[in-house]
């Protein structure tokens, strides 16, 4: 998904009604429909209500708080929903944190203003045109699900951001204490796992592995003896998932990412025998860095209803485990 190359330096107006984007996708915004002509060859439609359009329909909800279509040279198509008949309210391209307007109701517009925060509904173009997906953001984690695919095959899937993983790790170690009466091996095993992690995920060498859960197995990632598992975490309605870290398939939990719709955590799990008055040792550890700066967009990456559909997709995984669904751990640096 990232671009291979830098193309020009802004969105170029090519006439009235047509905008060329950085990477050489053609936006016409000047009809009933905005069409997006992608080098690759693929056509997509938005109508004024911010549904995406196929060649058999729409492929998308109505966007009630707005449409942002992210395409692969890292600028984004954003509207802002109308009315059949008077068209959307607003029309721009983003680019480099600048907003370029092009079009309000049914008047062709000029301008340029530093982009505002976006609350609306976000899909992503990807290959070469022929995917439209949608990412959603769980912390350690991201799930990619394929909206529209054209000529190839495409499974939803989850994505593990290895970098989040050994930041993670790496906080632990450093808020360690160096002399500890209670837990005197605290920080020597906290510094032996975050060295682990970092050679399962090495500094700028992205490394793909993909499994595919069978019914009634356990979602995880397994890398080698030790065991990544998903699961809920705190009540339901909170939205959260833990992603947990075992070192052996039998063993109990070290570390656990807490992903909640407020951010990502982490914090150390005790040896059960330790785990008299807490389940962990200190308190949880915020990890402010965004899943979108592996990218280049900018966060969040799927807006709160995007989340609550795609819990919804994970949950006969998470509770049931009914069916198998493909996993592919990325680590990414």
């Amino acid at each position: 998904m990232l671009p291979a190359k830098r193309w020009e330096e802004e969105p170029r107006r090519l006439t009235d009604r047509v905008v060329r984007t950085r990477g050489g996708a053609l936006c016409d915004f000047g009809g009933a429909r905005i069409v997006v002509r992608l080098p690759g060859g693929t056509t997509l439609e938005v109508d004024a209500r911010g549904r995406v359009h196929g060649q058999n329909g729409p492929l998308t909800q109505p966007a009630l708080h707005g449409l942002c279509l992210r395409l692969g040279d890292g600028s984004e198509l954003r509207l802002d929903p109308g009315d059949e008949r008077f068209g959307p309210r607003e029309v721009s391209i983003v680019d480099g944190g600048i907003q370029y307007l092009l079009r309000r109701r049914n008047r062709v517009v000029e301008g340029r203003t530093r982009a505002e925060a976006f609350h609306g509904l976000r899909y992503y173009v990807a290959g070469d045109g022929d995917l439209l997906l949608q990412l959603v953001d769980f912390g350690a984690f991201v799930w990619v699900q394929a909206i529209a695919v054209h000529g190839r095959g495409f499974e939803d899937r989850l994505v593990l951001l290895g970098d989040r993983i050994v930041r993670g790790a790496q906080r632990i170690y450093e808020q360690s204490p160096r002399e500890s009466v209670q837990y005197p091996l605290a920080r020597k095993q906290a510094q032996a796992i975050s060295g682990w992690l970092i050679q399962q995920f090495p500094p700028k060498e992205p490394r793909t592995r993909k499994q595919r859960l069978q019914p009634g197995t356990e979602p995880e990632f397994v890398l080698g003896d030790a065991r990544l598992r998903i699961g809920r975490f705190g009540k339901p309605d909170r939205q959260a998932l833990v992603l947990s870290l075992h070192l052996a398939p039998e063993a109990d939990a070290s570390l656990e990412y807490q992903a909640t719709p407020a951010g990502l955590a982490v914090q150390r799990v005790l040896a059960e025998r330790f785990q008299t008055r807490s389940r962990y040792l200190g308190k949880a550890i915020e990890l402010d860095d965004e899943p979108g700066a592996a990218w280049q967009w900018s966060g969040p990456l799927a807006a709160p209803s995007q989340r609550v559909i795609a819990l919804e997709r994970l949950a006969p995984w998470l509770v049931e485990r009914a069916e198998g669904v493909p996993l592919e751990a990325a680590g990414r640096r």
